[in-house]
Formats: C-alpha cells, sequence, structure tokens
C-alpha cells in the first residue's frame, strides 16, 4: 500500500488513515498525493512500487480533481511532479503513463520554458506559479528537483 500519501477514491471521501477529505475524477481513477518529495525519476519509481503512475491529465476535469486532491492533502507550499517530460531532442512534451503527448495544458505565462542549459531534461511541475496570480498552473522545471508528486491509481 502506498503509506506516505493520502487516497482519494471513487466519492468525496475520508481517508481514514490520514484524516483528509478529497475529490475524484470517476469511478475508475483516484489519486494519491504525496507527503515526501522526490525527483521526477524517484517519483515516477515511487508511484510504480505502489502499482499506480504519475498522474498524466487530459481535461479540465482531471485537472480540477488533481487540484482538488492537493487541496485536500493540505500541502499547499511547493510544487508538485505530474506525469509530464519533455523529449530531449524535439522539446515535445508527453505523459510517462502512457506515451501519449501532452495535448491538454494549463501553462504558466511564459511556459514551457525549458531552459536550454537542463541536462537533466524537463518536467511537469504543477503548483502556483508567478506568485498567487496563478494557482495550479505548470511549469517546465528541471527534473532533478525535489517536489511532491501526485500518481494516479486505475481502480
Amino acid at each position: 500500500m502506498f503509506y506516505p500519501a493520502i487516497i482519494v477514491g471513487v466519492t468525496v471521501l475520508l481517508a481514514s488513515a490520514n484524516g483528509a477529505e478529497g475529490a475524484t475524477l470517476n469511478a475508475t481513477s483516484s489519486f494519491s498525493v504525496s507527503t515526501i518529495k522526490k525527483s521526477f525519476i524517484g517519483a515516477w519509481i515511487y508511484c510504480q512500487t505502489g502499482g499506480m503512475k504519475l498522474a498524466s491529465v487530459m481535461s479540465s476535469t482531471e485537472e480540477a480533481a488533481i487540484e482538488s486532491a492537493i487541496q485536500a492533502a493540505g500541502l499547499q507550499t511547493g510544487g508538485y511532479w505530474i506525469g509530464g517530460v519533455a523529449e530531449s531532442t524535439t522539446s515535445e512534451w508527453y505523459w510517462t503513463d502512457s506515451s501519449n503527448r501532452v495535448i491538454y495544458t494549463n501553462w504558466g505565462t511564459n511556459q514551457p520554458s525549458l531552459y536550454g542549459e537542463q541536462s537533466e531534461g524537463a518536467c511537469i511541475r504543477v503548483g502556483n506559479y508567478n506568485g498567487v496570480k496563478e494557482v495550479y498552473k505548470w511549469e517546465a522545471v528541471p527534473c532533478q528537483y525535489q517536489l511532491y508528486f501526485v500518481c494516479r491509481y486505475d481502480a
């Protein structure tokens, strides 16, 4: 089981282990918001080990469900990895859970910015971008940053 996380289930519920309320996407998906920080690859491995995947975002509905899960976790500071990564040679963005191109986006102002010097690649961080003006916007950041993360569990 994915113990250091808050599991968000099929309906709004109380996660018994952590006592936190959550929101859901649908009857087949749940989100788990970590309470520990990892690099992008560390987060990916952690989700996989727990039988989950780093969250992909295919619509504004999914985006809202992830935002609700983050709010319910009470971890409002910093940022959170979701499963988007830039392909190094083309700068195209892909989801790690399916290899599908990122179509729906919620980038902050002037994003994505790949900072050409990033040898470790660029990954998608969701959180407060540009201060409080752009809450839960996406930002391209180096994959080695240590951030909280959001995993998706498909029932």
